[in-house]
Parts: structure tokens; sequence; C-alpha cells
């Protein structure tokens, strides 16, 4: 299932409670998966063994580039005699997220970056008529579900964590047990339409009430994931096992601590069924309250990268994306008790750097993060405060240098070896005498301000950049599977004591100096949400990866995930998102504005799809199949005319939705105003009598009495 069907499946079965009715016209924008490194960049590296660090290869994992967007267009009287005059429909909702999948550790990471309206939606109905209208307008047994913008976002992250987007019966690819999703509820007034705030229909939230807001949204997430049905490979009297997905929720207001976060959002509700997914996925669904929901997810106050943070036992921690083989969760699927033993000494034998649960291999990179820009900061203080070596580590150490250069091959005068090598420990081919002297404390240039000859070729990486940002220590290479071999010693010791300065910091005191930061102490509260999904038995349908043993060791082949039809490059969705979007140019504080922009970005979408989107093999494949006439209807085969815009059912499609009509919203009016008045006169009936058969007597309330100023 895609996507948009997944979307469409939630306002088809839950439909938004709207007072009007129209169309709503969803686009899923998927970029071309593309291999990236910045993901986990220091999870690989050594803190002291250079030949450890040179031998081993980065986290390796494969983007996707995501964008919904939402467009309303209604279907009254006044609107349908205007539709020829001008267009109708407005971009109400976009949404902005980033997809990590990491097919060597079969676990993925969404950041949900950007989620922003533009106040142009339908109004919602009252909830106090919602019960009412459901029965009349719906059905017996059918419900409401949230507003337009909760139940689109809400069915997006449900489409991961019930991990549909990596279930495809056309082509092979990565099979994914463990995602992981990351929100930053940050309030401002526009993230990607400019001017929408001062349109006077849209409601700009406080800090607390997004945070509020997204929680409430991740527990839809939640509790549908777990009720999710999955077939596990194991077998129970000859029947395969029906389980759901174990999900847990974190959520932090870095600066604040779990009481004091109450003044911003209430505590959720001790929850009613434990973290791991024991409910019966079987069972009839039925629509409980928002109070019911947040219950039921279980929501914990901290972070799940260490026992004190998820409060919980050593034990019991929580499964993440480079961990969540090795924790109880996924070793008790095997029959093994208890997590794998944790690796803490740099010297023990057989040490590997990605499996230590530190800040390198817990916290992920995203662009545009607070945490991430943390994390820089803490790294170029590693090269700040590094120092000068001593003066008889530096002929050992150029001595090493050029014994490594003669082991890769490279050809190297021994002078200028030993100058390069004592430059890039921080010498900066200055005599020894003058090295002891500023080892002494004697001032000197700063290490960071030298710049070190590089020894490998020029299309292998760039050392233009500041050595302690991300873009300089995470080296590019074009060959993959070489890039590590390939990475100037200078810049692999850069990230051996980045390492170091990251492993130094304890996780928890990393969210203790968090709240101390700009973005969360400068008057506004920063809500950091954490949900994990996982699991840990695999589906009976999905194909193991193929393990075949080397000579060196076992070796995993994977399957790196396949593109989606009709998805752009990379480059095309940015461009169209910072141009059609978020551009000041785009004023969309005028509706008349946002309806020209809204067709703008149509035209431009469907252009664009045409021309990188490889249409050609779409239509090519859907001519082979019993389809092909209805594809061509859909605008496949008008795709060079350009009368029709391409891709509808894949990339894009209309969904009508219905409303109550006046008379329906009046009469439940009058039903609810009149149960009011006759609970009125009962409750005033029972407090006149004072009875005891369930009534409330009448309470007398004492004011204080305030002392009278003395006359003068």
């Amino acid at each position: 299932m895609s996507l948009l069907e997944t979307l469409e499946s939630s306002l088809r079965s839950s439909p938004p409670p709207l007072a009007e009715a129209g169309s709503v016209r969803l686009h899923t924008l998927v970029s071309v998966p593309r291999a990236v490194k910045s993901l986990y960049p220091l999870a690989h590296i050594h803190p002291h063994h250079l030949d450890s660090s040179r031998n081993s290869s980065p986290v390796s994992a494969h983007l996707e580039h995501i964008v919904v967007t939402a467009s309303w267009s209604p279907r009254d009287a006044a609107a349908a005699a205007a539709a020829a005059a001008s267009p109708q429909a407005t971009l109400i909702y976009a949404l902005e997220a980033f997809l990590y999948t990491l097919p060597e550790h079969g676990s993925a990471v969404l950041y949900i970056s950007k989620l922003d309206t533009t106040g142009y939606a339908p109004a919602s109905l009252p909830p106090s008529l919602r019960a009412g209208l459901a029965e009349k307008t719906l059905g017996p047994g059918v419900a409401y579900g949230n507003t337009l913008t909760a139940q689109l976002s809400s069915a997006f992250v449900q489409h991961f964590s019930t991990f549909k987007h990596w279930r495809r019966s056309d082509v092979a690819t990565t099979q994914v047990r463990h995602l992981a999703v990351h929100i930053l509820a940050r309030s401002q007034r526009a993230y990607l339409f400019p001017g929408s705030p001062e349109n006077g229909r849209k409601k700009v939230l406080s800090d607390g009430g997004l945070i509020r807001w997204w929680r409430d949204v991740m527990s839809d997430a939640i509790v549908a994931s777990r009720k999710s049905p999955h077939r596990s490979g194991g077998q129970a009297n000859g029947m395969e096992q029906q389980l759901g997905t174990d999900a847990r929720a974190f959520y932090l207001v870095p600066g604040y601590n779990r009481l004091e976060s109450h003044v911003l959002l209430p505590l959720p509700p001790a929850p009613s069924v434990p973290s791991a997914s024991t409910s019966n996925p079987t069972a009839e669904a039925t629509r409980p309250s928002k109070q019911q929901t947040l219950q039921e997810a279980g929501w914990v106050y901290g972070h799940p990268y260490s026992a004190e943070g998820a409060s919980c036992s050593p034990s019991d921690l929580p499964p993440l994306p480079l961990h969540w083989q090795r924790s109880a969760l996924a070793r008790s699927s095997l029959g093994q008790d208890g997590p794998a033993e944790a690796q803490t000494d740099p010297a023990q034998p057989g040490y590997d750097p990605k499996k230590v649960r530190c800040i390198s291999t817990l916290m992920p990179h995203f662009s545009d993060d607070p945490k991430t820009r943390f994390m820089d900061e803490l790294q170029r203080d590693a090269h700040e405060h590094a120092g000068w070596k001593k003066v008889e580590k530096a002929a050992a150490t150029a001595a090493e240098g050029l014994q490594e250069d003669a082991k890769d091959g490279r050809e190297a005068d021994g002078t200028e070896g030993t100058s390069q090598r004592a430059n890039a420990d921080g010498g900066g081919g200055e005599p020894a005498s003058k090295r002891a002297k500023l080892d002494d404390g004697s001032p000197g240039p700063s290490s960071s301000s030298t710049s070190p000859p590089s020894q490998e070729p020029a299309t292998a990486t760039s050392l233009a950049a500041p050595i302690g940002s991300i873009g300089s220590i995470t080296a590019t290479t074009s060959t993959a599977s070489s890039s590590t071999k390939m990475t100037p010693l200078p810049i692999l010791r850069g990230q051996m004591r980045e390492r170091r300065s990251l492993d130094d910091l304890s996780i928890d005191e990393f969210w203790i100096r968090m709240g101390f930061r700009q973005e969360c102490c400068s008057g506004n509260a920063v809500g950091v949400l954490v949900c994990l999904f996982t699991q840990p038995h695999p589906s009976s349908s999905e194909a193991q990866p193929q393990v075949t043993t080397a000579a060196a060791g076992t070796t995993t082949t994977v399957v790196p995930p396949a593109s989606l039809p009709l998805s752009l490059p990379h480059p095309t969705i940015q461009d169209l998102v910072f141009k059609r979007l978020m551009r000041d140019v785009c004023e969309w504080d005028k509706e008349a504005n946002a309806r020209e922009l809204t067709k703008a970005w149509d035209e431009q979408v469907n252009k664009a799809v045409v021309r990188k989107g490889g249409l050609a093999a779409v239509v090519a494949a859907s001519a082979a199949t019993s389809q092909a006439d209805d594809r061509g209807e859909n605008g496949h085969a008008n795709a060079a005319g350009g009368e029709e815009m391409v891709g509808r059912g894949i990339i894009w499609k209309d969904i009508e939705l219905a409303a109550p009509s006046a008379a329906q919203v009046q009469e439940v009016e009058e039903e609810v105003k009149r149960k009011q008045a006759q609970q009125q006169a009962d409750n005033g009936g029972r407090r006149g009598t004072g009875s005891a058969d369930g009534g409330r007597p009448q309470t007398n309330v004492l004011s204080v009495k305030r002392k009278k100023k003395p006359a003068a």
C-alpha cells in the first residue's frame, strides 16, 4: 500500500468533522533514495586506534525526501457557480519529512522536519454536535475522526510505523523491522507558508499547545500501530501467531523536569497498557476518547537513550536504530534472555565502536536541528582545546605516518612526510624547540586555523571547510567501497578527537545542557518527541537476507530500498518547496493569491514529474496490465499534451468529503439544547431537595474577608 492509499483510507474510514462539503487533493512527493553517511558520522570511528578507524566502514543510510500537500475545493452552490471564473483549489496543509533507511541494520529513522497550514481549511463541527451528526450522516457505529490536519498527520506516521513503506510485492526492497520517529515541536508563526499568519483564520498554537497537539497525534499513531496485525514466522499449535507492534513513546521539554512541564501541558495519565504490545490486534476497533488514547499510548517523560532517561532498568533499554537487534526485546524473540553484553572499554579485544551506547551511536544528525547544532559545537570544541602534542611524540608520529604512506603504496619524500605528519598532529611544521615552548604555555597559532595539505587526490574530499564541521569530517569519495580508506589521515585523526570528546560526555549530561541552549531557554519551550516502533518477530512473508561466509568472517548481503513510481530527484523536490511555497514572494495571506499559488504549485509538480519522474517506465508498466485503459484516462497517456495532470492514483488524488446539511445541524443543535435543559432541571431539583439518592446538596462557599485600612 502506497502513502497516498494510506492517507485516502484514513480519510474514508474516519472522516474529519467538516462543516462544509468539498474535495481535498492530496499530493505525495517522494525523492529517489540516495546514499548518505551523515546520519551517524562518527559511529564507526574508534576513539584510540587509527587502524581500526581506517578499516571500519561508516554507517550508510538511504535518504528519501518526502513532501505531502493538501488543497481544498469547496462544493457549495456559490463556489460551483464561480468555478469557471477562477481556480477554487487552495493549499491548506504541507508536511516535509526525511526518511533514512539503514539496510545493514534493518532499521529506519523518520524525521518530521516541518508542518504548516495556511488557515484556509474548512471549519470543523463543534465537539458537542459530532456524536449526533455522525449517527445521522455516517450511519450507526461510525464516528468522526480528528480534524483534517491531525488526521492527515497521524495517517502519515501510521504508514511508516506499520512498515507498509517497505512491504512491496513488485520489487525486492529492504526489510525494516524497527523505526524511530523524531519530532521537534517548536511553535513558529510560519514554517512553509510565509505570510499565512496574517490570515485571521489561521490559528497559531502556543509552545505548550503545539507539544500537546503533537502528543495527541502521535498517540493515535501509536495505538493504531499496536493493533495493526503482523504475522510472525513462529508457529504455535501449527498456526501463525498474530502479533502487534511494540511501540514506546517518549517526550521531553529541555530545561523542565517532569513536574515543571505540567505548567506547559498536562502530564499524561498512567498507562493502563504496558509499552509492549499486549492488546489483541484482531479485536474490533472502537473510537476511544482523546484521554483514553493518551493513556493507552503510555507516554514517558524523558528520552530513550539511557536507563535514567527512559525510567527503566538497564536490562530493558528501549530499542534504537543501531542497537535494536541487541536489545532484550529482539533477543527474547530468539529465545535469549536479557540484552547483549555492552561494550565500554576501547582496549577490550573485539571492541566495535558501532555497538557502544554513546552520543555518536545514539543521537542521529538531522539538518536544521538544535540537537545536531549542539553536537557540532561539541565537536568543534574538541579541536579548540586539543592543545599541542609533546615533542617526544612528534618523531614517533612522523615515522608512523611514513610507514602508513608506504603501506598504502604512496611515494612520499621523507622531509615532506615528516612535515605533513607533524602538521597534522598539531606541530604545524615548527622546529622541535619551538614546539617545546608552545607546550610550556607560550602563545601560538590555533590548531583549527591551520589547514594541513591533503595527501589524497583532489576528487576525494575538500579540506577548505573548518576541521570541526561535519562537512569536512565526513569525507565523500567517488567509490563508496573505498570511502574510509580514502579519508586523509588529518581528517581521520580529527574524527577520532571528536569521537573521544563526545564519548567523554554522558547522554544524560547532554540533555541537561540542552536546557541551557538558546533554542530552549530564550523564552520558548521546545518539545522533543521520540517514538520507537519495533516488530521483533520477522514476518513469514519477509525474505531473509542472504548470508555468505567469507574467509575474513561473515558477510551479510542486503538489498537497498527501491525507488517508488514517479519519484523525483532530491534537488527537484527541494527547488519545488523553496520556490513555490517558502519564498517571500509567495504571499499566502490573501485567499486570491493563495489560489493562484496553488495552481502554480500543481502545474510545476506536474511539469517536474513529466520531465524527471520516470513517466515512460510507469506508462510501460501500466500498459502491460489489465488497467492500461484506466491509466490512460487518468492522465498517463495525455502527458505529451499537458492537458491533464499525470500520476493520478500514484502521487495525487482528489477525495470527496461529505458534510451534514444545515437542516441536520439545526436538528442536532435543538436536541443538544433540550438535553442540556433537562439535565439542568434535574440537577436543580436534586439540589433543592438535598436528597441523598445520587443528588448533590447545595454547598456554600466562604470567601476571604479582606482587612480594612485604618482610618486616617
